[in-house]
């Protein structure tokens, strides 16, 4: 599992959803960890979900598949200082437990301005929507927009 230190920060990631149209891609979910450890050199970043998608070989990074039990789950995202992220159980896990977030989404079928949440999400209130064009879908939504979100939601650290 993973265990804050002081000054450390826990950026998850949640990669895959259930329906291929709500994922971004494999090659941008490693592009975006590459430039997260880079631009934080005290994050640990983590992948969640029982089918990783992220290359890294930095030891700041760690994919967390084997943990399937969903009160765990529930709790390591409550207590990340960062949930990024696609339409997935765990992106409400992230807006019912009050973790900052970051949403990768773009249209889904007919929707055009995907929102599947209530509350917070809905109001906009603890999450950065990283949308493309409105006819596109996620994996059109570029890794430096996603960076310029995540870099709203954390103090930069270089």
């Amino acid at each position: 599992t993973v265990r804050k230190a002081d000054g450390c920060q826990v950026i998850l990631l949640h990669t895959k959803a259930n329906d291929p149209k709500r994922d971004w891609t494999g090659e941008k979910f490693s592009e975006l960890t590459d430039k997260l450890l880079n631009e934080y050199p005290e994050a640990v970043i983590a992948e969640l979900g029982m089918t990783p998608i992220v290359k890294s070989d930095s030891s700041r990074f760690v994919t967390l598949k084997s943990i399937t039990d969903l009160q765990l789950i529930y709790q390591i995202i409550k207590h990340a200082d960062l949930f990024i992220g696609i339409d997935s159980s765990f992106m409400h896990m992230a807006n019912a437990s009050g973790t900052e977030s970051v949403f990768i989404t773009g249209r889904l079928y007919q929707f055009s301005h995907h929102c599947p949440y209530s509350g917070r999400f809905w109001k906009g209130d603890g999450v950065t929507f990283v949308r493309p064009r409105m006819e596109d879908e996620s994996p059109a939504v570029e890794v430096n927009d996603v960076l310029k979100a995540v870099k709203s939601k954390l103090p930069y650290e270089n």
